[in-house]
């Protein structure tokens, strides 16, 4: 990978809460290392960030990393964030660093230009004919009491909202199946995509795509993850 390269990360704090932090800060540290930076210079800058962000309000901050510039990070304000989520096919794969959250984001936005003017706010990337993922988003589906989700042999951003979603149905007792699915295999499931911004949408169309089943089980499973949010490692 070009050193030179950004990685990413980016978190919802909601009065100075955030859901499973740590697993930022490990995913962060991680991809840094593997772009040939420090993982503890990175752990340090990423907490720098947080304890950047104001304990009031609802922010969206945004840490960077790049050989030439090193660490910086911006303080946003949370967009808005929505509770439903409308999906269109990407023809194409752009990702050349999938697994890394960060060099892929222009080509993905890009996508969700695109997905747009189908009337979608998301867009999903097949990997050989394959669901991987959402251009900003991970993804799961239900059939009946069974939760599916792309295989983890396809490479692809380790979410962090899909882990804490899988810790917790593991948690439930719920059958997490791992799948190699096209598109048309998840007609009349309940689609899900998860992110740090919205945690969890519950997808209400897929244009072109699959029909889907309502999003019943979302609102459920996302007061689920606001309960886990922590201050400093504390509920």
């Amino acid at each position: 990978m070009d050193s030179s390269v950004a990685v990413v990360d980016s978190w919802l704090s909601v009065a100075g809460q955030v859901l499973a932090f740590p697993a930022h800060v490990d995913r962060f540290a991680r991809s840094v290392e593997r772009t040939g930076g420090d993982a503890a210079e990175a752990a340090a800058a990423i907490a720098a960030a947080r304890s950047a962000t104001p304990a009031d309000g609802d922010f969206f901050p945004r840490i960077e990393f790049t050989a030439t510039g090193g660490f910086t990070h911006d303080i946003r304000p949370a967009p808005e964030r929505l509770p439903g989520a409308v999906l269109w096919t990407a023809p194409v794969d752009p990702r050349e660093h999938p697994t890394v959250k960060g060099p892929d984001l222009p080509e993905l936005a890009g996508l969700r230009m695109i997905a747009a003017e189908h009337g979608a706010n998301e867009a999903v990337v097949l990997d050989d004919g394959v669901v991987s993922e959402a251009a900003h988003a991970s993804i799961a589906w239900w059939r009946g009491d069974r939760l599916f989700y792309p295989d983890d042999a396809l490479p692809r951003v380790d979410s962090v909202t899909w882990r804490v979603v899988r810790t917790l149905a593991t948690s439930l007792g719920t059958e997490l199946v791992p799948s190699l699915a096209a598109p048309q295999d998840l007609e009349g499931s309940e689609v899900w995509v998860m992110s740090a911004l919205h945690g969890i949408r519950g997808v209400e169309q897929w244009v072109d795509g699959p029909s889907v089943a309502p999003p019943e089980r979302r609102d459920l499973w996302q007061a689920r993850l606001i309960a886990l949010r922590e201050r400093d490692g504390v509920r």
